[in-house]
């Protein structure tokens, strides 16, 4: 709890020295449960951690924990309003009195204000009225006039209130309107009632027709009966009954209300009719549009059928440049006899495709590409590939040419006239990128990008590959270098022969390094378990140029240089971690000046955990010398492997070694090295004979886990 509340006081530009003066917890019982000092109570976790600046629900009963993590009491302002807290801690929901006054927290333990619970009103403040009475609502008649007063007193004005179904209107007073009423949507009717009016009512001797939104309707027909421009009731008036009328030798169509179509089709008991620009309807050849019609005597448009050497489709439109049945007809719609119908070309439809490959290995960078095959070969059907990739991130696809361009798994999918095939291509990248950093690289600092081959093996530097950063604002790179530029996340690339490696750097601002710790002072691990431990740091942005781990005692449990930590056998072992700050004008030791802190923890080991899925297998050296095994000629060896975790089962006999290499190496031991066979041989299974001197480089693989083992064969 001590380096929480430090890390959260730093935050806000406290000292150290300053914040441990103001809260030291006192030692209590086991871990889990509520925790109390001179300060205040807090809730400890199982883990050692404690809630801050937040609720927590603990036996059914809200608490809020402060920024320190102590328990609060009395009243609580958050975003969402206020909270009162008891003298337990529990927050408070329905009445509550504080001092003489009564107050109403909701479920959500929210002060209500200015409302109504029940028939109990809380003002402003929150602060219950007690003698304020609550309004009824209702009609509410004053002299020969009414209004309707809702449940807080107020009531409408200048607008419409549906009240029982029913529509009334309130004027700018709030006084309900009778009879009637003008808006900007038009008339309408309040009955004595004040109600509004919908379908046939009677004003004095004038009847009037109100829509269903009660607005009263003018100069148009309610059925067979008129009503005027002022709305009233026309009797007797005779609505006009639509139909053909001739005059002369001409027809046209009248509508019920006396109008008739000009210049455009109608279409009149199913059948279409012309009309022109004075109303006559058209009979003969008429274009409208570009396109000619044909009309027949009576008018109607000819449709399917010919008029004379002419054909009208289905739409009516005359035909053109088309075959009718055996009849050519040309671009003016003519028909041409003698003309002959060639035969119909045979579609032969496609059955399925299928594509050269069906799945790939590629590297990223590299290009492959795909080609379609028709079944049948001799398909009709248009032949245009449209080609597709599931995720264009890891490969994309033009013409058939598939091209990776970042690691992963997509589908390319190749699809003609509705059938599809598809090749499944699994992209790597050739190259990978190991930058020198800790936890992130400083602005201003430039670091060394290694770039390995698959093999392991280191490919070279800036004048073999290209190297380059996809966000320079944040990171760039100077040959071999990359460089700090602002705060951020970038992507390098390293491209050559036609294949690409990538890597994220994180790029922070570095910041004075004030105080490493752990965030628990001691781990339970069971034997076989592995935990991986980190340091924290105030602030968080300091930078750790170097790590040193180091366990007290091995056997109980190992560290290795990342901080990984696996048990291997009962007890308590110490754990310390030398950090360093890092320097942008020195970088790493034995230029770096900067002094190491060491921080520590303890590991308890006891009982034995259910991990046994195989981690990884070493090799145990028995002298000091970690770089090789020391053995001599006519030495019989059996392989001696750790296996972690150390609770997995496993069988000796079911270890498998082989021989990678042997021969003799320069006094650098890596350089002028000579092959030669015959130095050890494989006896026995997996035993390993030492036969003359020299080196030999040995596998050792269990369950598919593999390590190596460097012999250094010396003269009996």
């Amino acid at each position: 709890m001590k380096n929480k509340t430090i890390k959260k006081a730093l935050a806000i530009g406290m000292s150290v020295l300053m914040l441990a003066s103001t809260f030291t917890p006192v030692s209590v019982q086991a871990a889990g449960g509520w925790k109390q000092n001179k300060t205040g109570w807090w809730w400890e976790e199982d883990n050692g951690s404690y809630p801050t600046k937040s609720w927590k629900n603990i036996g059914g009963t809200w608490y809020y924990f402060d920024g320190n993590g102590y328990m609060v009491t009395g009243w609580l302002k958050l975003s969402s309003g206020w909270y009162y807290l008891t003298e337990s801690g529990a927050m408070a929901t329905g009445w509550v009195q504080v001092g003489n006054i009564w107050y109403y927290m909701n479920e959500s333990g929210v002060m209500q204000v200015d409302t109504w619970i029940g028939n109990n009103y809380v003002d402003g403040s929150g602060a219950w009225i007690p003698g304020k009475a609550k309004t009824q609502t209702g009609w509410v008649k004053s002299g020969n006039r009414w209004w309707y007063s809702h449940s807080d007193g107020s009531y409408t004005t200048n607008d419409w209130e549906v009240i029982n179904g029913s529509w009334y209107y309130f004027d700018g007073s709030g006084w309900m309107v009778t009879g009637w009423l003008k808006r900007p949507s038009g008339w309408y009717y309040l009955t004595g009632s004040g109600a509004m009016a919908t379908g046939w009512v009677q004003v004095g001797s004038t009847w009037y027709y109100m829509n269903e939104s009660g607005v009263m309707q003018a100069d148009t027909w309610i059925g067979d009966n008129y009503v005027g421009g002022s709305g009233a009731w026309i009797p007797g008036k005779v609505k006009t009954q639509a139909g053909w009328v001739k005059s002369g030798n001409r027809w046209w169509y009248r509508h019920a209300d006396g109008g008739y179509t000009m210049n455009g089709w109608e279409m009149i008991n199913g059948t279409w009719y012309y009309f022109d620009g004075s109303g006559w309807m058209v009979t003969g050849w008429k274009q409208v549009n570009g396109s000619w019609y044909y009309m027949d005597a009576s008018g109607a448009m000819v449709k399917n059928a010919w008029a004379g050497d002419y054909y009208l489709g289905a739409d009516g439109a005359m035909a053109t440049n088309t075959w009718i049945g055996q009849y050519y007809v040309d671009g003016s719609g003519k028909w041409i006899p003698n003309k002959q119908k060639e035969p119909e070309k045979q579609e032969i439809a496609l059955q399925s495709i299928s594509l050269n490959q069906t799945s790939l290995e590629m590297w990223a960078g590299e290009s492959e590409t795909l080609e379609v095959t028709y079944n049948p070969s001799n398909t009709t059907v248009d032949k245009k590939i449209i080609w597709s990739s599931s995720d264009e991130s890891v490969a994309t696809v033009e013409d058939g040419k598939v091209k990776t361009v970042g690691k992963g798994e997509a589908t390319i999918t190749a699809e003609v006239d509705g059938k599809k095939a598809s090749c499944t291509i699994t992209a790597k990248e050739y190259y990978t990128l190991n930058v020198a950093v800790t936890d992130f690289l400083p602005v201003g600092r430039s670091e060394f990008v290694q770039v390995y081959a698959p093999d392991g093996s280191w490919y070279g530097g800036a004048e073999e590959v290209k190297m380059y950063s996809l966000n320079e604002d944040i990171a760039e790179f100077n040959g071999n270098y990359v460089k700090g530029i602002s705060d951020g996340i970038a992507t390098i690339v390293v491209e050559g022969d036609g294949r690409i490696g990538t890597a994220t750097v994180v790029v922070k601002t570095a910041q004075k390094l004030q105080n490493p710790y752990f965030e628990q002072s001691v781990y339970n691990m069971k034997m076989g378990d592995k935990r991986q431990l980190e340091v924290s740091t105030l602030p968080e942005n300091a930078w750790i140029s170097a790590y040193g781990w180091k366990s007290s005692n091995p056997k109980v449990a190992e560290v290795d240089w990342d901080g990984v930590v696996r048990a291997m056998s009962e007890g308590e072992t110490t754990i310390t971690c030398s950090v360093q700050e890092g320097s942008l004008e020195a970088g790493f030791s034995p230029d770096n000046k900067n002094p190491y802190i060491t921080v520590s923890c303890t590991i308890k080991v006891e009982g034995v955990g259910d991990n046994t899925e195989l981690d990884k297998i070493e090799w145990k050296y028995t002298g000091s010398d970690t770089r090789f095994e020391h053995v001599k000629v006519g030495d019989i060896i059996t392989p001696n492997i750790q296996v972690y975790p150390v609770t997995y089962p496993y069988d000796l006999n079911d270890v498998e070694v082989s021989i990678v290499k042997s021969g003799h190496s320069g006094p650098a031991y890596d350089t002028g090295f000579e092959a030669e066979d015959g130095i050890v041989e494989i006896v026995d299974g997996n035993k390993i004979k030492i036969c003359k001197p020299g080196t030999a480089w040995v596998n050792v693989v269990l369950d598919g886990k593999k390590t190596q083992v460097i012999l250094q064969c010396l003269e009996n």
